[in-house]
C-alpha cells in the first residue's frame, strides 16, 4: 500500500535514494550468497530467517525509510522502479516457503 500510494515523477534520483538502492542491492547480492550456501548444506530454518531478516529488517524499516519522499511528495521514476524490482526479488525469495502467498 505504501508503494502503490507513491506518486512518481520524471526527476533526478536524490543521491540519498540512490545511496540507498545501490546500499540494498549489495543486501541482495550478500542474501542471494547466504542463501544459496544454506540450501546446499538443506539448513532451511536459517534459510527463511535469512529471507524474513532481509525483508524486514533490512527492506521494510530501512530501505523503504529511506527512499520514502517528503509527504505530498512524488518519488522519482528510478527509485520507484527499483523498489518495485526489490519487492518481486524479496517474494521470488521467500517462495519456496511460502508459494501460497508469493504466487
Amino acid at each position: 500500500r505504501l508503494v502503490k500510494g507513491w506518486e512518481v515523477a520524471d526527476e533526478e534520483q536524490p543521491k540519498a535514494a540512490e545511496t540507498a538502492t545501490r546500499w540494498f542491492e549489495a543486501q541482495l547480492v550478500k542474501a542471494h550468497a547466504e542463501l544459496d550456501d544454506l540450501f546446499s548444506k538443506y539448513r532451511l530454518s536459517e534459510a527463511l530467517m535469512t529471507v524474513y531478516r532481509l525483508f524486514w529488517d533490512e527492506f521494510s524499516s530501512w530501505y523503504l525509510e529511506l527512499v520514502k519522499p517528503a509527504y505530498g511528495q512524488p518519488i522519482d521514476r528510478t527509485t520507484y522502479e527499483r523498489t518495485l524490482a526489490f519487492f518481486e526479488e524479496l517474494l521470488t525469495m521467500l517462495h519456496p516457503f511460502m508459494p501460497f502467498i508469493t504466487e
